[in-house]
């Protein structure tokens, strides 16, 4: 600092956290050192130090890991064919961003990074694989889950046993379906005299159906459940 001569001066901090660490009075000409704390309170702050008549304002940014985001969305679900999605991004207007994807099926196309509020678009290309996939974007700190299904058509069933053989009088059974945990199926019969008592609405991954037949009155009959592609045929002897 520069004075006249003969003209003395005292440093003075307003804030807990800048300390005068040397120089805190002075005579003339002199140097003022100060030390500034860690800033651990989650936010940027401004503080100052007065020499004689003279204000000089200190600022300190926030602890980057301070900063708090949020996504909306919070995060999305897709169809095999694959779509876009945008998210909001909620934050300080001091908290700096950048915006990246886990998986190559993932791709940012805004929001790259920011400061403050914002956006993020990202895609998802289309599921060509066997298989459900997960990946994640994330923001600062914030990670989303992003999930996609399979491909219906990739989905393969099958059925034990394959069809069974009734007296006139009727009966009925079970059929085991194999297949995997995100594959849905479907059940239908082809004939009324056939009915499906448990399992009708079909369902996703393994499961069972149950069906009766009730007597036949009439001549050998034959009727089929069809469980996504599969066939299940019973036939029935007639009276």
């Amino acid at each position: 600092m520069s004075a006249a001569g003969g003209c003395a001066w005292t440093a003075q901090s307003n804030a807990s956290w800048i300390t005068i660490t040397s120089g805190a009075s002075g005579s003339g000409n002199g140097t003022a050192t100060f030390s500034v704390a860690a800033n651990t309170n989650g936010l940027a702050r401004t503080g100052a130090i007065t020499v004689a008549s003279t204000t000089v304002t200190v600022t300190q940014l926030r602890d980057p890991a301070t900063c708090r985001y949020t996504l909306n969305p919070s995060g999305g679900a897709f169809a095999y064919t694959g779509g876009a999605l945008s998210m909001s991004v909620a934050t300080d207007s001091d908290c700096s961003w950048t915006s990246s994807a886990s998986a190559p099926w993932i791709a940012i196309t805004s929001g790259t990074g920011g400061s403050g509020n914002g956006s993020v678009a990202f895609s998802v290309a289309a599921n060509s694989g066997g298989l459900a996939r997960s990946g994640s974007v994330t923001v600062g700190f914030t990670t989303v889950s992003v999930t996609q299904v399979r491909d219906p058509a990739t989905c393969r069933y099958s059925i034990d046993p394959a069809g069974a053989s009734l007296p006139s009088g009727g009966g009925g059974g079970s059929i085991t379906v194999s297949t995997a945990s995100d594959c849905r199926w479907a059940v239908s019969a082809t004939s009324s005299w056939l009915v499906i008592t448990s399992g009708s609405g079909g369902a996703f991954g393994s499961g069972s159906i149950s069906w009766s037949a009730g007597s036949n009155t009439g001549p050998p009959r034959t009727a089929e459940i069809l469980v996504s592609g599969q066939s299940f045929e019973v036939t029935q002897a007639g009276s």
